[in-house]
């Protein structure tokens, strides 16, 4: 299974590195949501985890973007937010 990250520091990368890469998931790390959507073909990824408070604007027009090439089924999109707490 493939996971996309969009997230600009690295500590969530390594957090899913540690806990998912056992299991056989593979994580590839955008820090760029633009250069991610350019390869979002290419990369065809079962999970998209979008980290919103570094692109609060960003993850719109990827999540739409990806709805027209891909359905729910195939990709599950998550968006990280801070808490509010």
């Amino acid at each position: 299974m493939k996971v996309l990250l969009i997230a600009l520091k690295d500590d969530f990368k390594n957090l899913l590195n540690y806990h998912l890469k056992p299991v056989g998931f593979e994580i590839v790390h955008y820090r760029d949501p633009v250069k991610a959507l350019d390869n979002l073909e290419e990369l065809n990824p079962d999970l998209i985890l979008f980290n919103s408070c570094d692109f609060p604007r960003h993850w719109k027009p990827l999540l739409e973007y990806l709805r027209n090439i891909r359905s729910k089924e195939e990709t599950v999109f998550i968006l990280i937010k801070k808490d509010s707490t």
